[in-house]
C-alpha cells in the first residue's frame, strides 16, 4: 500500500475517534477483523457499565447474549453496511442491555480490517 492510500484512512480514524469522544448519546465501537474489540467510546462505557481494561481486546461475541451471536456472525460476514441490528449485550454485573447496532466493514482493497460503528440503547 502506498503512503497516498494510507493518508485518507489515517485521517478519517482520528476524526472518527475524536467525534467519538465528544458524542454523550452514540455508543461508538470499532473492532478488527477477527471481531476483537479495540475501541469503544466513554459513553458506551458508562452507559453499560463496561470497564475499558476489561473490554478491548476481547472476542465482540463474549459480551454478546449467546441468542444474538448467529445474527451478528451473519452480519460480520457480509460485505455491506448493516443498520439497526438489534442485540443484547451482558453487562459485568450480568444484566442484559438491548442496543440497535449499525455499523461498516472497513475495507482495503477486499481485505476486511475490522468493523466500525453507532449503537443506541433501547429502553
Amino acid at each position: 500500500m502506498n503512503n497516498h492510500s494510507e493518508k485518507p484512512m489515517n485521517i478519517n480514524s482520528k476524526a472518527f475517534y475524536e467525534l467519538a469522544e465528544i458524542c454523550n448519546n452514540l455508543l461508538f465501537w470499532e473492532t478488527d477483523a477477527d471481531l476483537n474489540i479495540t475501541f469503544m467510546n466513554q459513553a458506551i462505557l458508562e452507559q453499560t457499565g463496561i470497564s475499558k481494561n476489561k473490554i478491548i481486546g476481547k472476542k465482540l461475541l463474549e459480551i454478546i447474549h449467546p441468542e444474538d451471536a448467529d445474527g451478528w456472525r451473519k452480519v460480520t460476514t457480509s460485505t455491506t453496511t448493516y443498520k439497526e441490528l438489534k442485540c443484547r449485550v451482558i453487562t459485568p454485573t450480568g444484566q442484559v442491555t438491548h442496543l440497535m447496532i449499525s455499523g461498516k466493514a472497513i475495507f482495503d482493497n477486499d481485505t476486511i480490517l475490522g468493523y466500525f460503528g453507532i449503537c443506541t440503547i433501547e429502553t
